[in-house]
């Protein structure tokens, strides 16, 4: 994949996922297809949190606490992967 601006916004490659998908694909095809799916995504949750004014790391961190009411900061810093 190759983007002008990595922060571009990429709809769904339909061929890439339907192939990975099919009976004959290998665990590399899939492997494949699962991490540009999961770029993708990365980018519309990054440019989410930008024009709300967040980091994508302080996006993916308040997100969390809104989905696990009462974690604590060391679930929060192994789920961000970030130091306490």
């Amino acid at each position: 994949m190759t983007h002008s601006d990595p922060n571009e916004f990429e709809p769904p490659r339909a061929d890439v996922i339907e192939y990975a998908q099919a009976a004959h694909s290998d665990l590399d095809t899939q492997l494949t297809a699962f991490f540009e799916e999961f770029r993708r995504i990365d980018l519309i949750y990054g440019a989410y949190g930008r024009r709300c004014g967040l980091s994508f790391s302080a996006y993916l961190i308040f997100d969390y606490i809104c989905q696990n009411d009462g974690t604590s900061q060391r679930e929060i810093c192994a789920y961000a992967l970030l130091p306490r």
